[in-house]
């Protein structure tokens, strides 16, 4: 009887040891599990503050090129405005012109 009480006894000696490989193991694993979970989680923290700076940046740039549209239109407008006048001016020139020539001959 006392030869199975040890056998019984080493048997639950050698599982003992197997639990507590396999625990130190899961712990190994779960320890780099949260490794990695913390290093992703950070680099998704990383991402999203780089995306809200690239945001911030196009917003500005699109705002500026707005600007600059804007700008650009009103400088043609003067510009075609001016050729108007010039036009304009020209004609009555040219009708001045024509009077007086044809005034004098």
């Amino acid at each position: 009887m006392s030869c199975l009480r040890a056998e019984s006894f080493r048997e639950s000696e050698s599982q003992n040891k197997e639990l507590s490989r396999s625990v130190q193991e899961l712990t190994a694993v779960r320890m780099q599990l949260q490794s990695d979970r913390d290093a992703m989680e950070a680099e998704i923290q990383d991402s999203r503050d780089t995306i809200k700076d690239l945001q911030s940046r196009l917003d500005s740039a699109n705002s500026v090129m707005n600007q600059l549209k804007v700008d650009l239109d009103s400088r043609v407008r003067e510009r075609d405005e001016e050729i108007e006048n010039l036009r304009s001016v020209a004609r009555c020139v040219r009708t001045s012109l024509l009077t007086t020539l044809v005034g004098k001959v």
